[in-house]
C-alpha cells in the first residue's frame, strides 16, 4: 500500500513538473503549433514507433526460439506492450515491467520464470549495448553544437555510474568468477530469513545464470539480435524525423542523434514514473540548446510522448486487465 501511495506521489509529481513546464512556454504558443500538425506525416511516426516494438519482439522471439520454445509473435507483442505500461508507471527505469514479461511466459506459455527472466535479460542486454554506443555518439555530437549545461552533465555522470553497474553485473553472471555468487552467499549471511534458503536460493541462481549464459554462446543468434535492435534506432529516428516533418520544421538526422542519446540519459534516472515531467524537461532544454525554438519543441516532444508514454500506457494497461481478468477466471 505504502509503494503504491509513493508511486502514486511521483506519478503526480511528474505531471506536475509536465504542467509547469508547458506553462512556462506558453500554452497559447503550443496550442496554435498544434493546430498545423500535418496528422498524415504524424501516422507515419506512428508506424515507425509500431514497427519499433515489432522488431523489439523478434528480437526477443529470437531468443526464446534459441532455448527451444516457440512463443505466437502476437503473444509477445501484448505482453511487451504490458510490461513497457508498467515500466512506464513505476519509477525503476526500465526495470518495472521485466518481472511481469517474465511472470506472463510462465502463465501463458510454461516458460519457468528463471529461465523467462534469464531470456529477457539477454534481450535488455543487446538493448543496454545498442544504448550506450547511442549515447556515447550523442555525447561526441553534442560537443559540436553546444557547451553541455549542468543538469546534462550531472544526468550524464548518473547514467555513467549505473552503466558501469549494469555492465559489471552482466560480466558476473556470464564469467565463472563467482562473484555474484559471493554478494548472494553475503546477503545470505546478513538476512536471516535467507539462511535457511541458501541452497535453494543459489540453486535457481545457477539455473537462471546457465539459461544467460546459453543466449549468448550462439554467435549468430547475437548478431541478429544487434542487427534488430540497430534497425529500431533507425525507426526511432524516422519517428521524430516524422514529428518534426508533420510540424512543418526541418531538422538533421545529427540533431535527432543528440536528442535520442540525452533521452537514453534521462530514462535512466529513477525519479518519476516513465520520466514523466523530466523527459519532457530535458528534451525541450535540448532542442532549444541546439536551435529549435521553444514553442515547436515543445508540440514535439508533446507529440513522441503521446505515442511512446501515454498511448504505450493506456493501451498495456487495457491489455494488462484483460490478462489479469484471464488470470481470475
Amino acid at each position: 500500500m505504502r509503494r503504491s501511495l509513493f508511486t502514486i506521489l511521483l506519478f503526480i509529481a511528474g505531471l506536475l513538473i509536465f504542467g509547469v513546464v508547458f506553462y512556462m512556454i506558453g500554452l497559447k504558443r503550443i496550442f496554435l503549433q498544434l493546430l498545423k500538425i500535418n496528422l498524415w506525416f504524424y501516422l507515419l511516426a506512428i508506424i515507425s514507433a509500431i514497427i519499433t516494438l515489432l522488431l523489439w519482439t523478434l528480437r526477443w522471439k529470437s531468443f526464446i526460439k534459441s532455448t527451444n520454445y516457440d512463443v505466437p509473435l502476437l503473444s509477445l507483442f501484448k505482453i511487451l506492450i504490458i510490461g513497457l505500461a508498467i515500466n512506464n508507471l513505476t519509477p525503476v527505469a526500465k526495470l518495472g515491467g521485466e518481472p511481469v514479461r517474465a511472470y506472463l511466459l510462465k502463465k501463458e506459455f510454461k516458460i519457468p520464470m528463471r529461465r523467462g527472466f534469464a531470456i529477457i535479460l539477454s534481450d535488455l542486454t543487446t538493448e543496454f549495448l545498442i544504448s550506450a554506443m547511442m549515447v556515447v555518439i550523442s555525447m561526441l555530437l553534442i560537443t559540436f553544437y553546444i557547451q553541455p549545461p549542468a543538469w546534462l552533465s550531472v544526468s550524464l555522470v548518473i547514467f555513467t555510474i549505473l552503466t558501469i553497474i549494469g555492465f559489471g553485473s552482466l560480466l558476473g553472471i556470464y564469467s565463472n568468477k563467482n562473484f555474484i555468487n559471493k554478494t548472494i552467499l553475503w546477503s545470505i549471511k546478513k538476512i536471516k530469513r535467507l539462511r535457511p534458503l541458501e541452497r535453494k536460493i543459489l540453486t535457481r541462481y545457477k539455473e537462471f545464470q546457465e539459461s544467460f549464459k546459453r543466449c549468448f554462446k550462439d554467435k549468430k543468434l547475437f548478431s541478429k539480435a544487434i542487427i534488430y535492435g540497430t534497425m529500431m534506432k533507425v525507426f526511432d529516428v524516422l519517428k521524430f524525423l516524422f514529428i518534426f516533418m508533420s510540424l512543418n520544421y526541418h531538422i538533421g538526422v545529427l540533431e535527432i542523434l543528440i536528442i535520442i542519446g540525452i533521452s537514453i540519459i534521462l530514462s535512466t534516472i529513477p525519479a518519476t514514473p516513465g520520466g514523466l515531467g523530466i523527459i519532457e524537461g530535458g528534451i525541450i532544454s535540448s532542442f532549444i540548446l541546439i536551435g529549435v525554438s521553444a514553442d515547436v519543441s515543445a508540440v514535439a516532444i508533446f507529440l513522441e510522448r503521446l505515442i511512446s508514454f501515454w498511448g504505450i500506457t493506456i493501451i498495456g494497461g487495457v491489455l494488462g486487465i484483460r490478462y489479469g481478468i484471464r488470470t481470475h477466471q
